[in-house]
């Protein structure tokens, strides 16, 4: 075989050198074999193969080629590949070296389509007077991918464990402080400390257990909703809405809010072909509720948000509502609809326990489960600086037209 006879070898009886060569081309590691100046002098079809599928040039890789100057040429690259073939290289020069000298890297290897590692074992070979290398590149994308899907899922579970623990502390806070009010004032309504009940006083404190208990009552409906939509018992309750009335009876809720924030202005602008839709009413309420809520939240006492319903391009429904908000980073975009996310304007390392407004980071994620109910997709435009807008699109099968 022409790549046996570049290794010295005698004469060895030709049937066995063909039996040896089909043997090592058996073999599904690239392997090649090089001498102590780096030239390659044995190469097994695995490698051939390789290069030829790969693009490798010729001149790097078939036998009589310097190996050590592929390296070389390698490490002036000044990306990846240079840090490989530094690696590389060292490591074959230690082998040729050191008797008992085995030398074991991974390393990448990525194509236009694939990533790929695989791992490079070296140990020395001497054959007569002569000092060799035998290499072999084994394949180890499959191990790597899993390696990678295993830290992946740390890190999510790492992520999780935290948005748990800083739940627990928030809804520690959220819970008690609201309770405290309840308990505190209504004490002192039942004490009658400022005397008879027909105090002015006593007027505020009620108002304050209304403000406390309405927040308690949030909250926990967050809580149970979360449950439901996440067990998937969120059940559903079809009927045929006409978007604008659901809408306008949703918005004078705020009214009283509103009262004393003039700069504020909501407003509702429905095409003349929009669909009706067919939701669920209470859930259609908690979806619009929760954005409205959330924009009046974060986009301070001037805030402009504009809510419309129209038709789109395939027949389906687009509900959409902005705000003149401080606006989401492009990277936070995708997480902000996780649940218990909650984003400052510092936009810290961990969202889970930024500390800006009020709440507990559910009303979106469950915003977007109830979306997701109704067979609809939700996708968040926003820039920094430049306020949010939330789509929401309903199928064409959950649209009807005016005959």
């Amino acid at each position: 075989m022409e790549n046996i006879s570049h290794v010295p070898s005698g004469k060895t009886d030709r049937t066995f050198r063909t039996f040896l060569q089909k043997i090592i081309d058996a073999i599904p590691d690239n392997i090649a074999v090089i001498d102590s100046e780096g030239v390659i002098c044995f190469v097994n079809k695995a490698w051939r193969v390789f290069g030829s599928t790969n693009g490798a040039e010729p001149s790097k890789i078939s036998i009589g080629c310097s190996y050590f100057k592929s390296c070389e040429q390698a490490t002036e690259t000044g990306d990846e590949d240079s840090i490989t073939g530094e690696k590389v290289l060292q490591g074959l020069k230690r082998v040729m070296e050191d008797d008992e000298g085995i030398f074991t890297f991974d390393y990448p290897c990525h194509s236009e389509t694939q990533k790929r590692w695989f791992t490079l074992r070296a140990k020395p070979l001497t054959i007569g007077d002569e000092r060799y290398c035998l290499t072999s590149h084994a394949n180890i994308t499959d191990l790597m991918a899993a390696q990678i899907s295993r830290d992946q899922a740390l890190v999510h579970a790492h992520a999780a464990n935290e948005a748990k623990t800083a739940f627990l502390a928030t809804m520690s806070h959220e819970l008690r402080t609201p309770l405290n009010g309840v308990l505190g004032y209504t004490e002192i309504i039942e004490s009658e400390i400022h005397g008879p009940l027909g105090d002015d006083r006593y007027r505020e404190y009620i108002g304050h257990i209304h403000f406390s208990g309405k927040h308690l009552l949030s909250l926990v409906s967050d809580i149970l909703d979360l449950n439901q939509v996440e067990t998937g018992e969120y059940n559903l309750q079809d009927t045929v809405l006409d978007v604008r009335q659901e809408i306008e009876n949703i918005l004078n809720v705020f009214t009283p809010r509103l009262v004393n924030v003039p700069e504020t202005k909501i407003s509702l602008d429905v095409d003349a072909d929009a669909p009706r839709v067919r939701a669920d009413a209470r859930a259609f309420s908690q979806i619009v509720e929760n954005l409205v809520s959330n924009a009046l939240k974060f986009s301070g006492n001037a805030a402009k948000i504009v809510i419309t319903w129209s038709r789109t391009s395939n027949g389906g429904g687009s509900l959409r509502i902005s705000d003149n908000g401080p606006g989401i980073p492009k990277m936070d975009l995708q997480r902000v609809t996780a649940p218990f996310v909650r984003l400052n304007s510092t936009q810290l390392d961990n969202p889970y326990i930024a500390d800006i407004q009020p709440g507990v980071g559910l009303g979106l994620h469950i915003v977007s489960r109830i979306v997701e109910a109704h067979q609809a997709e939700i996708r968040l435009e926003s820039e920094p600086g430049e306020g949010t807008t939330v789509h929401i699109e309903f199928p064409p099968e959950r649209c009807i037209y005016a005959a």
